[in-house]
């Protein structure tokens, strides 16, 4: 709660999303929630419940997978309460002590659009 508060949606321009989020944590009985960032620049996209003993990380709110496994993680991250801010924790399986993740590149593409045949079309100069 502290780390949205303070780094993730700091400020009275980010209250109606800080609290939004807040909310969706209110109402789920998930016993940990984690942040999912887009890169390393630490931009957030979605918040997730975490199951520690089923190890099942489910989407509550935001933009990204429905669910994440361990081979879709890039990157775990701790959230410093004395500091305000996050730190890289090198790992490779997600626990209680990891506060929010980033995902591979690749998982963020989304489907390709055709683009119409050009063979047909007349050149116009």
């Amino acid at each position: 709660m502290n780390a949205i508060e303070f780094v993730v949606f700091p400020g009275a321009v980010n209250r109606e999303t800080r609290m939004r989020l807040l909310e969706e944590i209110e109402r789920c009985d998930c016993p940990h929630f984690l942040l999912l960032f887009r890169d390393n620049r630490l931009q957030f996209r979605a918040l997730y419940a975490f199951y520690p003993d089923t190890e099942e990380v489910f989407k509550i709110y935001g933009n990204g997978p429905k669910q994440i496994v361990d081979n879709m993680i890039d990157n775990y991250y701790k959230y410093n309460s004395g500091g305000k801010k996050f730190t890289q924790i090198h790992t490779k399986h997600l626990t209680v002590t990891i506060d929010a993740f980033t995902i591979h590149n690749g998982l963020w593409l989304g489907k390709k659009t055709r683009l119409p045949d050009k063979k047909g079309l007349p050149l116009v100069i």
